[in-house]
């Protein structure tokens, strides 16, 4: 499966949408963490210089136990 680059649907299909077929959109920011269920289709912009942990790159904690002990301990902290 073959996906077209997200400047194709920037481009060409986003405004060809109707108002209710609009997406989401969603800026982070430093520190944010952004859950995408699985099976939702999504399209990535980073609009600076950016690093990303996919699900297919930090595949459940026994894969990344550094990444999900980091992101334990700031949602801890920021809990308190």
């Amino acid at each position: 499966f073959a996906a077209p680059a997200p400047i194709f649907w920037f481009s060409e299909v986003l405004p060809q949408l109707r108002k209710d077929q609009l997406p989401l959109e969603v800026v982070t920011k430093a520190g944010d963490v952004l859950y995408i269920p699985p099976g939702w289709w999504h399209c990535v912009l980073n609009l600076s210089p950016s690093v990303a942990f996919t699900r297919n790159v930090a595949y459940g904690c026994r894969a990344a136990p550094g990444i999900c002990s980091a992101l334990t301990v700031r949602c801890d902290a920021s809990s308190k």
